[in-house]
């Protein structure tokens, strides 16, 4: 069956939203489409439709397309997407326009493309088959998709189930409302830093090299090395103050204040060898003293109230924010018997496991959901 390929343009009805990402309202009534991967919410909506909605910002070459029907309101840089015709399907269409920037991702790898422009999207051209065929292919990616989905709710059950434990042991860490001893990081701390932009940039990248550690690769409790650059040891022995050591925190310095994954105030222990990893200017490193249990801090550095104590402390503009050295230093963390820290340690490693577990499974389930959309397209 031949199948014709018509522009993006040419299949939808393409709008903008008309505000600015520091409109969203916490517990408002709609949903607020932006840039990040999860929608915020606001009180006032400006669409009542069915729609796709389009991230236009592209700094970090994530390209989500998002299907939702009802009223909401949108970025000045999201994408409303309405088809022009009654025989084309949302779902399908969703998961064609998904597949087709994904292979613009791949192609455009390295440029300097920052926004998904009426331009760029005017080139992509998506394969259209017969409603009867779209609806179809719509059925088998709706089913894949949902076990991904499945997947990623064990997942944040198995986070809640932690936090849960956590505030039973423990409480709020920083309201402390059991009356724990607590102290500045910066007293429990050898070293607090953040690192620098080496001379030139990343014209200094090598293929091979020292790690070099930005806020992008510095997330939840964890250091994500698919993005990761590297520099030579020359540039790396001229930055050694900011030169990691296995079990160093790292906290991201800043980010947006607004969206749900923003890169204010992340933390993860850098559990590499001492001496093969630097950091940029956008990351700090905490160098715990020895009598510490880091994964216990670091806990505490990304439950949801630590979260709320960085944006009440953070400074900056509407919505772009940063951490300075003093925020850092003067983060209130709570100082229960070293019993109780290594009792919840453990839970936590016993719960880490189960966690591996279903992110494997959910690995698996995303590899079968990707080889089944490209048979697709």
């Amino acid at each position: 069956m031949k199948v014709e390929y018509i522009p993006v343009t040419e299949c939808f009805d393409i709008k903008t939203g008309k505000l600015n990402s520091n409109a969203a309202v916490e517990g408002g009534e709609y949903p607020f489409f932006t840039c990040s991967k999860e929608a915020s919410s606001i009180d006032k909506y400006a669409f009542d439709q069915e729609a796709l909605l389009l991230a236009g910002n592209n700094a970090q070459g994530q390209y989500d397309v998002k299907y939702y029907h009802g009223k909401f309101n949108a970025y000045q840089r999201t994408y409303v997407l309405s088809l022009k015709s009654e025989n084309f399907s949302y779902q399908y269409f969703k998961y064609a326009l998904q597949a087709q920037l994904e292979l613009l991702k791949a192609s455009s790898k390295g440029t300097n493309t920052k926004y998904i422009t009426m331009e760029i999207l005017g080139r992509v051209l998506l394969p259209v088959p017969c409603a009867s065929e779209q609806k179809r292919i719509a059925a088998i990616l709706d089913k894949a998709d949902a076990i991904c989905q499945k997947r990623k709710q064990a997942i944040d059950l198995a986070d809640e189930f932690l936090r849960s434990v956590f505030l039973d042991m423990f409480g709020d860490p920083v309201k402390n409302p059991k009356g724990w001893v607590q102290v500045p990081l910066s007293t429990l701390s050898e070293k607090i830093l953040n690192g620098t932009t080496p001379k030139g940039g990343s014209n200094v990248y090598v293929e091979k090299g020292i790690a070099f550690l930005r806020s992008q690769n510095v997330w939840k409790r964890r250091i994500d090395l698919d993005d990761i650059v590297c520099l030579d040891d020359e540039i790396h022995a001229k930055m050694s103050k900011s030169s990691l050591k296995n079990k160093d925190i790292l906290i991201t310095k800043t980010g947006r204040i607004n969206t749900e994954n923003s890169s204010l105030g992340r933390a993860a222990i850098y559990y590499g060898k001492d001496g093969e990893a630097n950091i940029n200017g956008h990351v700090y490193l905490v160098r715990l003293k020895p009598d510490n249990l880091h994964e216990f801090i670091e806990f505490i550095l990304t439950t949801v109230e630590y979260r709320d104590h960085i944006r009440s402390v953070c400074v900056g503009g509407i919505d772009k924010r940063q951490l300075n050295k003093n925020h850092i230093e003067d983060f209130p963390i709570i100082r229960p018997p070293s019993s109780e820290q290594q009792l919840f340690v453990k839970i936590l490693h016993q719960s880490q496991k189960v966690l591996d577990s279903y992110k494997e499974q959910l690995v698996e389930a995303q590899n079968n959901f990707s080889a089944l959309t490209q048979k697709a397209f």
